[in-house]
């Protein structure tokens, strides 16, 4: 649960999604992903830098590809036969809570003291902490206001026995030693006294079941297990003799011995409450991780708590939020691909932080033959917004398909190779050879250049990852080759 979880960046097509647009989402993921494994293995992110944006070099950082439809039967046996995984299904690109700066502080057991829930919220700089059960699932909440209000139930003398301390508790809040007894075992009845009185007077007080606050008279202490007290504390560093060891485990009565004094002890004591007797039960406000920001932010203006507690799908406790949270709270990051229609996205859109605006990744489109270079495609270089880029490099084959790479992978030794190994099998089978099925090939010696819409084409040696020549196909080929391209990206 302390473990930070990875920034997501969610790469995604158009709605009513086709093959092309599933694709072009994994197929863009996985060099994403791939280009920062080498980053994080120890080379330089310079030879990239035209290739990423907004520092995502980041160790957190992950591509994820998804999709903003349900998969019609084509697509659906495309990633089947190239047993590539179903993109993460995203109808709504709002924020969410899981998107958001969730603080997420460990739960505590029921059986906590309250001095220990203190001492977390001092370490952890929270004034709330959630009470779950060994499953993680919520149980309550404990505050500091129900901490200091355990101070003021110091004249309920039956308050231990109430809440059923355990000595285990009590052990720890005192800093004592048991002597003799069990430390599993539970206050349950009885009431809190403090000898100070003649003996005369305190055997009228102590009855059995009683805990017993005292010092080093061996007659007080003697009188208290006589008088079948649960539990005597010997304060001031006092040691119990072997007379009155041996009595108390006669009649089960357990000794403990602390350095404090009487008067420390009688105001501490109660700090060994378990925090199950003051925390809230009822009336907890909890968000799940699904759920839209958008939708709860009038639920958390409106009840001025200062903690809202986070729960995923199977009630367990995740972490919390306040309304701080949401003054400077993460939107989604995402990447479009295949189209660049607000209307054509997923729905909130707008509310996300488009990080590339579409056609920069991997891109199957229709369109003439010929290799050429889509000139009027801009890259936007502000995040958030639908803007334009630096061209981008399109190999168009004849049947009416078109690979496209971002041309900044092809400035640099780099990025050439680059897009060889990543579009290349380790059998030799490249990835726009697959597309292939005619004859000719393309070649050069400067990598991606302009193809002019005049015909002067431009020679494309990086396209020479395979044994044998690219091959363009017949005009009117298979309109199923360009699916070759999942295939090759499955086995890099």
């Amino acid at each position: 649960m302390g473990i930070e979880r990875k920034k997501e960046i969610y790469i995604i097509g158009h709605k009513n999604p086709d093959t092309d647009s599933i694709c072009s989402a994994i197929a863009y993921a996985s060099l994403k992903n791939e280009i920062l494994g080498r980053i994080r293995k120890g080379e330089s992110a310079e030879s990239y830098q035209d290739f990423l944006v907004n520092g995502e070099t980041g160790q957190d950082v992950t591509y994820v590809p998804a999709r903003a439809g349900q998969l019609n039967t084509e697509t659906d046996y495309v990633l089947r036969t190239f047993n590539q995984s179903l993109p993460v299904y995203m109808n709504d690109i709002r924020t969410q809570v899981k998107d958001i700066n969730i603080r997420r502080i460990e739960g505590i057991p029921a059986d906590y003291s309250l001095k220990k829930a203190w001492e977390i919220m001092r370490q952890k700089e929270t004034s709330t902490l959630a009470v779950t059960n060994e499953s993680g699932v919520l149980e309550g909440l404990i505050t500091v206001s129900d901490i200091a209000g355990s101070y003021m139930s110091v004249l309920d003398n039956e308050i231990l026995s109430e809440a059923c301390t355990p000595i285990a508790n009590i052990l720890d809040t005192l800093k004592g030693e048991l002597i003799v007894g069990d430390m599993n075992k539970r206050l349950t009845q009885g009431k809190l006294v403090v000898s100070t009185a003649t003996l005369n007077v305190i055997d009228q007080f102590i009855n059995e079941n009683d805990l017993v606050i005292l010092g080093n008279r061996y007659e007080a202490q003697l009188s208290a297990i006589d008088n079948k007290a649960s539990c005597i504390i010997i304060c001031d560093g006092a040691k119990a003799s072997r007379t009155i060891c041996k009595l108390a485990e006669e009649k089960g009565c357990a000794v403990i011995c602390t350095p404090y004094d009487a008067y420390t002890v009688t105001r501490s004591i109660n700090q060994s409450i378990p925090v199950s007797y003051f925390m809230i039960k009822e009336g907890i406000i909890a968000f799940k991780e699904e759920d839209y920001v958008a939708d709860i932010k009038p639920i958390m203006m409106q009840k001025r708590h200062r903690d809202f507690i986070i729960v995923d799908e199977q009630e367990c406790y995740v972490g919390m939020i306040s309304r701080r949270t949401l003054i400077d709270m993460n939107t989604k990051k995402v990447i479009l691909v295949d189209h660049n229609e607000i209307e054509q996205a997923a729905d909130g859109v707008d509310e996300a932080e488009v990080i590339e605006p579409a056609a920069l990744g991997v891109h199957v489109r229709h369109g003439e033959g010929g290799i050429v270079v889509d000139a009027d495609v801009q890259r936007g270089d502000n995040a958030g917004g639908l803007c334009g880029a630096a061209p981008l490099v399109g190999v168009q084959l004849a049947g009416e398909k078109m690979a496209h790479v971002h041309e900044p992978l092809c400035r640099q030794q780099t990025g050439h190779q680059l897009l060889a190994a990543h579009f290349q099998r380790e059998d030799g089978h490249g990835l726009f050879a697959l597309l292939g099925g005619g004859h000719g090939h393309v070649q050069g010696d400067t990598g991606f250049t302009h193809a002019g819409t005049g015909g002067h084409q431009n020679k494309v040696g990086v396209l020479e990852t395979h044994d044998a020549p690219v091959q363009i196909p017949e005009a009117g080929g298979d309109a199923g080759d360009d699916l070759a391209l999942l295939g090759a990206l499955g086995e890099i």
